[in-house]
């Protein structure tokens, strides 16, 4: 049985004020989102590892496989989330666009989980 919205292709859930539940949430229904090309959740602070461990659940297990734009700008995301999310990128074949700037958070362990990403084969050459 199919999601709704099936023909959905951009998603923009700016300043939204989304906490790590209601992002975690979001990220498993977008499981079913087949035909995302763009997902913005842009300025919400309140995203986390448990936000970013479900979104990666769903890209390892083969939600959003047309998805070429992710942008986490501004989420205040630290490395915990940084690393949960980096294993999910692996899976991401689509990925054309990462943007995570003004992520402070984001230091060493974050870099570390997305250099082994993409030294496993992971992300889109």
């Amino acid at each position: 049985q199919g999601g709704g919205l099936p023909k959905l292709q951009e998603l923009r859930l700016e300043s939204c004020e989304l906490d790590d539940d209601a992002g975690a949430q979001l990220a498993e229904g977008l499981a079913a989102a087949a035909a995302l090309l763009k997902l913005h959740l842009v300025r919400n602070p309140g995203l986390g590892a448990g936000f970013a461990a479900a979104l990666a659940a769903s890209l390892q297990g083969g939600g959003l496989p047309k998805l070429q734009e992710l942008r986490l700008e501004s989420c205040e995301l630290d490395d915990d989330a940084g690393a949960q999310l980096a294993e999910g990128l692996a899976a991401a074949a689509a990925l054309l666009k990462l943007h995570l700037v003004r992520n402070p958070g984001l230091g060493a362990g974050f870099a570390a989980a997305l250099a082994a990403s993409l030294q496993g084969g992971g992300l889109p050459k």
